[in-house]
C-alpha cells in the first residue's frame, strides 16, 4: 500500500478497503453505523480514478476508493451479524474500524481508536447441553495488526470469570492460555458499540485457494493432522473449501452479493435488536 501511494504518510488508519480492493480486484462493501437509523447503511465501494495532479513533493495523485453518501441498503444490527456469518462461510475477507481518531495509543478498554482490525471468525456457540434450553452468545474474533493491544472487556483473554461461567463456549471456541498476540474474542453487543464500520470483500475463490493447513496451535502434531485432513477433504468430500469443490464450483465475486443476502433475510424479518 505504501509503495502504491508512494509514501507511508499517505496512508490512513481505520480502513482496509484499498488494500482488499488492490489485492483481490473483487467487489468491496462498507457497512457504516448510522445512529439515526439505529443500524448499518451498506455501500458498494467504487474506484475513483486519479486526476494526475502532483503534491508538494512531486508525487502524482493515485487512484483511491470512495463510496456514495446515500445508502445502497440498510441492515439491522442482528442482520449484520447474520451477514458476517454467511460471508465468512463463503471465505470472504472482513475487517472493522473503531470509532475515534488513531493517535497511536489504546483506550482503557484495550482498543485503539480509529484503527483497523481483521475479523477472523464469527460464531454463535451454545453454552448449554443438547437437552437444555439454548444459551447462545454472538461472538466476534478480531486481530489487531500490531499483534498487541487487545480488548480487555467481557470475554477478553484476561476475563477468566466469563470463560469459567461459559465453559462450553470456551471449549467450542478453542480458547487457549492468555497470549498477547493481538487476537481476541468479544461479544457482538460490545462490538457494535466500539466499531463504527465493517469492510467486506466478496472474494473470488477457486482451485488456487487450495492450501495446506499447518494447525500451528497443535504443536508438532499440527502438520501431520494437516496432511491427513487435507487428503481426506480434497479426495473424498465435496464440501465447500475442499479440493473438489474449489475445482468444480469456484465462486466469482459479485456486485450483487448484498442484494442476494437481502433476499435471504426477507424470511427472517422477525429478527430484532434484542437478539444482538
Amino acid at each position: 500500500m505504501a509503495k502504491y501511494y508512494k509514501g507511508f504518510d499517505r496512508l490512513s488508519g481505520g480502513s482496509i478497503l484499498e488494500g482488499m480492493r488492490m489485492l483481490t480486484g473483487d467487489p468491496v462493501f462498507r457497512m457504516v453505523q448510522d445512529d439515526a437509523f439505529g443500524g448499518y447503511r451498506c455501500h458498494l465501494v467504487q474506484w475513483k480514478k486519479a486526476s494526475g495532479k502532483k503534491d508538494d513533493f512531486g508525487r502524482r495523485e493515485m487512484g483511491t476508493t470512495s463510496y456514495p453518501m446515500h445508502s445502497q441498503h440498510n441492515f439491522t444490527k442482528a442482520q449484520i451479524f447474520k451477514l458476517m456469518k454467511k460471508m465468512k462461510r463463503a471465505d470472504a475477507c472482513l475487517g472493522a474500524g473503531t470509532y475515534g481518531k488513531d493517535l497511536g495509543k489504546q483506550n482503557n478498554d484495550g482498543l485503539v481508536p480509529g484503527h483497523a482490525y481483521s475479523i477472523l471468525n464469527v460464531r454463535e456457540p451454545n453454552n448449554k447441553g443438547w437437552f437444555q434450553k439454548a444459551d447462545r452468545k454472538k461472538m466476534i474474533q478480531l486481530r489487531n495488526p500490531w499483534a498487541t493491544s487487545e480488548w480487555t472487556g467481557a470475554f477478553s483473554d484476561d476475563d477468566k470469570a466469563s470463560w469459567e461461567s461459559h465453559k462450553r463456549i470456551a471449549k467450542k471456541l478453542n480458547i487457549k492460555a492468555d497470549m498477547d498476540d493481538g487476537v481476541f474474542w468479544m461479544p457482538y453487543k460490545d462490538f457494535v458499540k466500539k466499531f463504527r464500520n465493517i469492510d467486506l470483500v466478496d472474494r473470488t475463490t477457486g482451485f488456487r485457494d487450495i492450501a495446506y493447513q499447518q494447525n500451528e496451535s497443535l504443536g508438532c502434531y499440527g502438520p501431520l493432522l494437516g496432511c491427513i485432513t487435507g487428503l481426506f477433504w480434497f479426495t473424498l468430500c465435496g464440501a465447500q473449501g475442499s479440493g473438489c469443490h474449489a475445482t468444480c464450483f469456484g465462486h466469482k465475486g459479485r456486485d450483487d452479493v448484498v442484494d442476494r443476502a437481502i433476499e435471504s433475510f426477507k424470511s427472517t424479518d422477525a429478527l430484532t435488536e434484542s437478539e444482538v
